[in-house]
């Protein structure tokens, strides 16, 4: 099916669905060695929102035959089928990175594994989010995204969420409990959190159809003049679409 014919060159283009994680996953637990610290076995369940609808995204790409006299392997190019939108309104979340394992970390708090035990609340809330975007890689955008949250209780027993300021430190800061008892805060109490400001611009995942193929179009003629730069302007290159989803394309 793709194949170079001596007057023609064809082009498969075809998208996917990929699920970000697999509900028939399984785990093998072994007990701990003589050598191993207690607590270090412990073992990190992936959840998901809903068990029927797993997260998923997709990704088209576009692949002819390769080619050896000119070491090109056939790979055109891969893009993830999203479209750009604004963030109407500010919103939480906890989506730190596109790695499920590093956002798992992330949220289950092992980021607090970054600060020594013992002087941890002389950090400020700046240098902390400075030292875990660095060591975990995460985007830039998130040096100003992240926050540091901890609750407490008001007056009136009303749980209120405060959020840390760039240049807070712990030490000092007390909360009040669910059963009434005013203590300092300590570093378990603290969550992590990712707060995108209304107007921030994103990419949101939508459906392989017709209009996205439009848009898509010239950006898969500069991949295959890029990566097959040996074929003349004035050759046809004709593209094969998998309609199997039936999205009009």
């Amino acid at each position: 099916m793709l194949a170079h014919h001596e007057i023609s060159i064809f082009i498969h283009l075809d998208e996917k669905w990929f699920y970000t994680t697999s509900r028939r996953r399984k785990y093998k637990y072994l007990p701990l060695g003589n050598h191993e610290e207690p607590g270090i076995d412990r073992i990190r369940v992936r959840r998901v929102i809903h068990k029927s609808h797993p997260a998923k995204c997709m990704f088209m790409a576009a692949v002819t035959k390769a080619n050896e006299e000119r070491r090109f392997s056939g790979k055109i190019m891969m893009k993830r089928v999203s479209a750009p939108r604004i963030a109407i309104r500010t919103s939480s979340n906890q989506q730190f990175s596109i790695s499920r394992s590093v956002n798992d970390q992330l949220k289950e708090g092992d980021w607090r594994q970054l600060l020594p035990a013992d002087h941890y609340d002389t950090y400020t809330m700046n240098e902390i989010i400075t030292l875990i975007v660095d060591i975990y890689e995460l985007d830039e955008e998130l040096y100003d995204q992240l926050e540091l949250r901890y609750d407490t209780q008001d007056r009136q027993g009303k749980r209120r969420s405060i959020v840390m300021t760039d240049e807070e430190v712990m030490r000092g800061k007390m909360k009040t409990t669910e059963t009434g008892e005013v203590r300092q805060v300590q570093l378990e109490d603290v969550t992590l959190f990712r707060t995108i400001p209304a107007g921030t611009h994103l990419e949101e995942d939508i459906t392989c159809n017709s209009e996205f193929m439009m848009r898509t179009m010239p950006e898969v003629g500069e991949a295959i003049r890029q990566q097959m730069p040996w074929i003349p302007r004035a050759q046809p290159i004709y593209l094969q679409m998998d309609n199997a989803g039936g999205q009009g394309i």
